[in-house]
């Protein structure tokens, strides 16, 4: 299992809760809260357990604010084979490419993220807007170019802090 940092709204205020996702099937999740509550879904992959997770705790007006909690956060098909710990953070007016590939419980904007059923929708749409042939997730190239290009230059960086994992931003340059 690896341990992640992930900062969340809740009624009491902003949190840092700790993500725990299994590293091969079967896909589990478990976030914890700093007052000891839990949420704990498995799925077909990570972004589906993380989904679960997501509305367990939405019941309780909590809300995880990382990257697979973005309102347009989708794995690739291909992404999702691997275990969908990578999400593309879907753009509205190009195809998506190696830019917009994240990790799935790197942080995000409190302001970015959304429910469940608001990302449910936003997938809908995109997938039948009318450039939606255009924008199939091709994950082959895009993926290959990010390996490529993240050995140069990483937009993301895993750091180990106590045995947790703490996503941040890569310097630029």
């Amino acid at each position: 299992m690896t341990r992640t940092a992930v900062a969340a709204r809740t009624p009491a205020g902003a949190q840092e809760w700790i993500v725990h996702s299994s590293e091969a099937e079967p896909w589990t999740i478990r976030a914890v809260g700093p007052d000891g509550r839990s949420f704990e879904a498995a799925g077909a992959d990570l972004f589906l357990a993380l989904q679960e997770v997501r509305r367990q705790a939405e019941r309780k007006d909590v809300l995880l604010c990382c990257n697979g909690a973005r309102v347009n956060a989708r794995p690739s098909p291909q992404a999702s084979a691997f275990g969908g710990g990578m999400v593309y953070l879907l753009p509205s007016l190009r195809n998506p490419g190696p830019e917009d590939l994240v990790p799935l419980l790197a942080p995000a904007p409190a302001d970015q993220v959304g429910r469940v059923a608001e990302q449910e929708a936003f997938w809908s749409a995109y997938q039948s807007s009318t450039r939606s042939s255009l924008r199939a997730l091709s994950p082959v190239a895009p993926l290959a170019r990010l390996v490529s290009r993240t050995r140069r230059s990483p937009a993301w960086v895993a750091e180990e802090r106590d045995g947790v994992t703490v996503w941040r931003r890569a310097a630029r340059g």
